[in-house]
């Protein structure tokens, strides 16, 4: 759409919010090569057409999703949840130099450990957009990968954040079971509500809950790594189990914690999105 050029795409999650039928491309329906073929042959015999649809996407894309509009709607949405909770509204709080940056309204300094499924990914440029944009606002920040990078192309823009990126290759090792007995005898309480929370999903989605499970050894291991780092919030990348590596890090070390929620969280299936 950025580009100018005329969108076709399935009628299924995020599209549906981005693409107007009809005004900046056309949606088809899932997994029906027929319509697709159909929509995109229509552009192909109209080329009026397919010029209207595309400047009107590039339109749309640069107004709605600029950095700046994606930015101040943020800052809008922070704003009206502490004013429904009675807390300072974040002008407030920037006018009187206690908020380094938007993004992060709640504390005056910040030290932020990013978790994503897998850093860097390189369909996943809007995530890389967010960290960057949270680097330029001050905010400093590193990155907890909970699988290695396997691609073979990597955005220009990441390689400067592999220096600030942890991986654990390994789901178990000597580290990881050393982190589950220490924080088993130092927090008892919090990891069984951990394993609580997670099986609360296992009715919902047994794979998925199988697969949190099997992260929370790596989740204990960055728990340990950060204890001593003046961590101040953690945050995942995802509502998925970069959230739930988040909260049991947040858990452990008595650290607020947070999530970034996408249209695959909400509509691709999440077993814990509601807890």
């Amino acid at each position: 759409m950025a580009a100018g050029k005329p969108v076709v795409a399935s009628a299924v999650d995020g599209n549906l919010e981005a693409v107007a039928d009809g005004v900046t491309g056309f949606l088809v329906p899932p997994n029906d090569p027929t319509a697709t073929a159909l929509a995109l042959r229509r552009l192909r015999d109209d080329p009026d057409l397919a010029q209207r649809l595309g400047e009107a996407g590039r339109k749309e894309a640069l107004s709605r999703y600029a950095p700046a509009a994606e930015v101040e709607a943020y800052v809008r949405l922070y704003r009206e949840i502490r004013e429904i909770r009675g807390q300072t509204p974040i002008s407030e709080e920037i006018s009187g130099n206690r908020c380094l940056s938007p993004y992060f309204p709640y504390f005056p300094y910040f030290r932020v450990a990013a978790i994503a499924s897998q850093f860097p990914c390189y369909d996943e440029t809007f995530l890389l957009r967010d960290l960057v944009e949270i680097g330029r606002e001050g905010v400093e920040f590193r990155i907890l990968s909970l699988r290695p990078c396997r691609d073979a192309m990597i955005q220009p823009a990441a390689r400067p954040l592999l220096e600030r990126t942890t991986y654990l290759p390994w789901l178990v090792s000597c580290e990881a079971l050393a982190a589950c007995t220490f924080w088993l005898v130092r927090r008892p309480v919090q990891v069984v509500r951990l394993l609580g929370f997670i099986l609360a999903g296992l009715f919902r989605s047994p794979t998925e809950t199988l697969k949190n499970l099997a992260i929370l050894p790596k989740s204990m291991v960055y728990a340990r790594r950060l204890e001593r780092e003046g961590i101040r919030f953690v945050l995942g990348l995802w509502a998925t189990y970069p959230a739930t590596a988040a909260k049991a890090i947040g858990d452990l070390l008595g650290l607020p914690w947070g999530f970034s929620a996408h249209a695959h969280d909400i509509y691709g299936g999440n077993a814990l999105l509601a807890e």
